[in-house]
């Protein structure tokens, strides 16, 4: 029996082998047994995955980095390299670098092995960055090329509950906020021991000083205690002098901080924020120096009582206690979640005013406040939408002011809406949905509101849940030109879908490369029309492990690519990133060239040409679903069949493969030693084999264009096989 089949679609993407025998689900014909480098447009077809440019090899290829966005606007888009203990930036598709060539870098305390837990949020020139084990940092943009990264100073807050036990109290040495007294000179004196100009500093012999903002002599900055020689200089006891001498910095008096009935204090407490009674109100210190567990020695932010008082209150962040973990914008408000301490608490800023922790009850003062559950949810991420969208180990909350008011200190409803669990790992949002990992980081789901109004989180992996084996660790989203999650799995390998709900469009597809995918991150091109795909990926080059940065490219059907178009030439260098390995060519847009081994950054081409691409090949690929027929006597499963003939609709294609067969484009009209035009139309092979599946196989081995919009063909089916 002979009969015409036809899929006129993959807008179901790459499909999981469990639906192997459902082809009397809907999707079954509009899905793939296989989909590699290749990506679901959502008009139906498929299109070749774009190549990647590189761009740099990561400050230290031996450890691992993370890519993070920054986007002031669409015309002012970063990537951030973030390494062991650095941060380097990236914006017009290269590296920024200073103008004496350097790459721009900063500093940051965060290392490899805690870079995939940093959360981020930006308002216009500011990324605020948290994670479990550092205070949150501020990361601001002054220019391309003036970066600063700096320790976040909350204003008066968070803090834990106030103590309740009258015997356990704290006193201040000092009751009001000390002058700054700015230094005008930092230098020897004469013994090796740092001496401090700063007029009328107001110190005596004795006093514990606190040094800050000196560059000159960074060795001065810190805790002392001080020797006066005068009215306008003293010496930091304890010293040494190791730097050149200037100006610069602040130094200010600190407060001993006692405690009496009880040891509150550790060495983690540096930089932590106490709440003390000042009268009938409070004033706050900040922890600089330990001493022991029932002292330390404190900056005065705001007046506190010198007499004994028992109702203080701890900062909630601290070494001691931990740091939140989590971090998003929501009602002008911004919130943060998860602290090793506290981790089902929810603090929020000041309304507009996003580093001022102030408690209190007026409206628009700081919020907190904590799950209530049964069992320990740590929250994992928060995301804005109509309300607050938060993410636990154990479920999915959402946060909100009561009475359709705004979120306020005294107005805060938090409901239960899932129970299914987070990965640590930052959600994307589009549109009013957060699409999380879950815990176990083999599931995406989808939080938002459906058409009812209630929230829920469905699995938009259900019908290819092997694809995200063994599991994920990160994820982005690209908006344009079109609607794309990519997510990152713990073996290398890339995924992207297609993501259209509102169209039933949900499309899985992977893309392997010679390496390893280790992170990904989206910003708009530069050309304003386009989103831009960056990654990470680990490769062996020449028996060297190497880590690169790149971005995904339309116009390269090569990874790690370089590309040229001028001139006719017989060369190309800048291909030192490549050195020894062999890379594939594209030559005036054709292809069926001898891979060309690099040396020396250089390649030698086979033919002259003026446009060139030229880098490691990746093989698009496409294995369709078992067709059925039916029959008079059944099913056309496990029967013999063959394709008499096998037609593949494409758009401005090259250079395919279909079943091991060779699809010819080349118009008898073209001479042999020019390449063909682009094609576009149905392009055909015959004869195939008997087998009992039927699958179709298309691969394009080459490195040229291809958009497949469907299949169709010619299936004879033996229909008294067994």
């Amino acid at each position: 029996m002979s009969t015409y089949q036809v899929q006129t679609n993959f807008t179901a993407g790459e499909l999981s082998p469990l639906l192997d025998l459902r082809f009397d689900f809907n999707k079954y014909a509009n899905g793939v047994k296989a989909l590699e480098n290749y990506i679901v447009l959502p008009q139906g077809g498929v299109r070749r995955r774009p190549g990647t440019r590189f761009v740099k090899e990561a400050k230290d290829s031996s450890k691992a980095v993370r890519l993070i966005q920054f986007e002031f606007s669409t015309e002012q888009a970063y990537i951030l390299e973030f390494g062991h203990h650095y941060i380097r930036f990236y914006m017009n598709a290269g590296q920024i670098l200073f103008d004496n060539g350097l790459p721009v870098e900063l500093e940051s305390p965060y290392v490899e092995a805690d870079l995939f837990q940093i959360k981020f949020a930006q308002s216009a020139d500011v990324l605020y960055l948290v994670h479990p084990n550092y205070p949150p940092m501020r990361l601001s943009r002054f220019s391309h090329t003036h970066w600063t990264l700096e320790e976040v100073s909350f204003i008066d807050g968070p803090y834990l509950e106030q103590n309740k036990f009258p015997g356990k109290t704290l006193t201040s040495s000092l009751n009001a906020e000390q002058p700054n007294n700015v230094i005008s000179a930092i230098a020897d004196n004469g013994s090796g021991l740092i001496r401090v100009t700063a007029v009328a500093h107001g110190f005596s012999t004795g006093h514990k000083v606190y040094i800050e903002n000196v560059t000159g002599a960074p060795e001065a900055n810190g805790a002392w205690e001080v020797t006066v020689i005068n009215t306008n200089t003293f010496d930091l006891v304890g010293s040494t002098f190791a730097s050149t001498s200037g100006p610069g910095g602040l130094a200010t008096r600190l407060t001993n901080i006692t405690a009496s009935g009880h040891q509150p204090f550790s060495a983690a407490h540096v930089g932590s924020l106490w709440r003390i009674p000042n009268g009938g109100g409070w004033g706050y210190v900040e922890v600089k120096e330990f001493v022991s567990s029932t002292s330390v020695w404190a900056y005065i932010h705001s007046a506190v009582d010198t007499t004994a008082r028992s109702n203080w209150r701890e900062g909630a962040w601290s070494g001691q206690r931990g740091y939140p973990g989590a971090i998003s914008f929501f009602e002008q408000r911004l919130m943060f979640g998860g602290s090793r301490f506290q981790p089902q608490t929810i603090w929020g800023s000041a309304t507009e005013d996003y580093e001022d922790m102030t408690p209190g009850t007026n409206d628009d003062d700081a919020v907190s406040y904590t799950l209530a559950s049964n069992q320990v949810n740590i929250i994992k991420w928060l995301s804005s939408s109509d309300d607050l969208l938060i993410g636990t180990v154990g479920g999915e909350f959402v946060m909100f002011g009561g009475n359709d008011s705004p979120l306020t200190p005294t107005n805060v409803t938090v409901r239960r809406k899932s129970t299914y669990g987070s990965l640590d790992a930052s959600p994307i949002a589009i549109s009013n949905a957060a699409l999380f990992i879950q815990r176990a980081g083999r599931k995406v789901r989808e939080f938002a509101l459906n058409e009812n109004r209630q929230y829920q989180a469905p699995d938009i992996t259900l019908f290819a849940e092997h694809i995200t084996d063994p599991s994920l660790v990160q994820m982005d989203y690209q908006q344009e030109p079109d609607s794309l999650i990519w997510l990152v799995r713990s073996d290398g390998v890339l995924l992207s879908v297609t993501y259209l709900p509102a169209q039933e469009v949900i499309a899985f597809s992977r893309h392997m490369t010679m390496g390893s995918f280790e992170s990904v991150a989206v910003i708009p091109h530069p050309n304003g029309n386009s989103d831009q795909v960056w990654v990470v990926v680990r490769r062996d080059i020449n028996g060297a492990t190497k880590r690169y940065i790149e971005y995904l490219d339309p116009e390269l059907y090569v990874d790690s690519g370089i590309a040229y178009q001028g001139e006719p030439a017989l060369a190309l260098s800048g291909a030192d990133h490549l050195n020894g390995e062999l890379v594939t060519l594209n030559c005036n847009c054709a292809a069926a060239f001898p891979e060309v081994e690099v040396v020396s950054g250089q390649i030698i081409l086979p033919v002259i040409a003026s446009s060139i691409m030229a880098g490691l090949p990746y093989i698009p690929r496409i294995v369709t679903n078992k067709p059925e027929v039916k029959l008079q006597n059944g099913t056309s499963q496990g029967r013999l069949k063959r394709w008499v003939e096998i037609n593949i609709r494409v758009l401005d294609t090259l250079g395919l493969t279909v079943n091991g067969d060779e699809v010819s484009f080349r118009d008898t009209n073209v001479p042999m030693n020019e390449a063909p035009d682009l094609f576009t139309g149905d392009v055909r092979v015959s004869n195939g084999g008997w087998d009992r599946e039927g699958e179709i196989e298309i691969r394009q081995d080459q490195p040229l264009p291809s958009t497949i919009l469907g299949i169709f063909g010619l299936l004879e089916v033996d229909q008294a096989s067994e």
